[in-house]
């Protein structure tokens, strides 16, 4: 199913290169090509050589048309061709809708690109709970510079890249699991948030899952999240919740707990910053993991990161690097990565 993104995309892209409402008015639309490119260096406090690495190279396709809008985006790092972002969206009255693979909206925070995160790359309560890429339709309310937003979806609740939100698959398989296939099992995702201009900013957020896959799914999750600014300190807080059924086990109520905090310096070219990400699995869920896969659970895992970054004025390209300790759940104890990012 997924494998027909791109050319539904391209179709959506010729009907907005053809719509009759943007040869009306010149000068209304828009077609942008972009490329992201990212190359990482590693090394840790264990016995494996550093590393050198492409992370991602990510060709970008955007199309603009009358209040209309379309991205496609795939990531080529690795030899194949992997969709990232396929989606058509526009205005609804005061609303605006997105329909096709995107991020779920369960929190603000994972709707940033990677192109502008301040860290080397996603903490470990990203990867763990989410926001995962899924196929549905989004609509959302309200602006983001000031006052009440609103976000609604309905997804097929199938985790379409197995990058992110893959919680249940560490626990009960001991590794991601490859996109998933099967029958598709409505999720809905609901975000309300407040702002105060860039100064505060604050949102609750919740998906449920209709009918979960056990090992595969959460059946809910919550989330709460804090922003604020003060001059060039910039704060952030982002806490989740998820119910992971086990597989093969009818028991209910298998909790994993997931934060990140962060405190950075901004100038308009460099900061500096200090973040910890971590994850709490309910004793009921440590059993239910350590039966499955037949060794100890730990209760507590977490980094905790010192990242600074620096980008040149007018260049096309920056440079983020960072030291990072993990618990003894996460290897190496020791982490130093450099990121050297170009954007086109």
């Amino acid at each position: 199913m997924h494998r027909r993104l791109t050319p539904a995309l391209l179709c959506a892209f010729a009907a907005l290169a053809a719509s009759p409402t943007a040869a009306a008015e010149p000068g209304r639309g828009e077609v942008e090509v972009g490329l992201l490119g990212q190359l990482q260096a590693e090394g840790g406090s264990d016995d494996a050589e550093p590393t050198l690495r492409l992370r991602r190279l990510r060709p970008m396709l955007r199309a603009e048309r009358g209040g209309l809008e379309a991205l496609a985006v795939v990531d080529v790092a690795k030899g194949d061709a992997e969709v990232i972002d396929a989606w058509v969206g526009g205005p609804l009255g005061a609303l605006r809708w997105r329909a096709g693979q995107q991020k779920l909206p369960l929190t603000a925070f994972r709707q940033r690109s990677i192109a502008r995160l301040g860290l080397v790359d996603w903490p470990l309560l990203s990867t763990w709970l989410g926001g995962e890429r899924q196929l549905g339709v989004a609509v959302d309310a309200g602006g983001a510079e000031g006052g009440w937003s609103a976000q609604l979806g309905l997804f097929e609740g199938r985790n379409t890249r197995r990058a992110h939100g893959v919680a249940p698959a560490l626990l009960f398989y001991g590794a991601p699991q490859s996109a998933a296939a099967g029958s598709i099992h409505p999720e809905a995702v609901a975000r309300v948030g407040w702002r105060a201009g860039r100064a505060f900013g604050a949102s609750l957020g919740a998906a449920a899952d209709a009918a979960p896959v056990r090992g595969e799914d959460a059946s809910w999750r919550g989330s709460a999240e804090v922003e604020g600014r003060l001059g060039r300190l910039h704060l952030e807080a982002v806490a989740q919740v998820a119910d992971l059924p086990a597989p093969g086990r009818d028991a209910w109520g298998l909790r994993a707990w997931g934060g990140w905090a962060s405190a950075a310096w901004e100038e308009d070219t460099w900061g500096l910053g200090a973040s910890a990400s971590g994850i709490a699995l309910e004793s009921p869920l440590r059993h239910a993991a350590a039966q499955r896969l037949d060794q100890p659970v730990e209760a507590l895992r977490g980094h905790a990161n010192l990242t600074a970054w620096w980008t040149p004025e007018g260049a096309p390209w920056s440079l983020r690097a960072d030291l990072q300790t993990a618990t003894r759940a996460v290897a190496p104890d020791l982490l130093g990565r450099l990121l050297l990012q170009a954007t086109f």
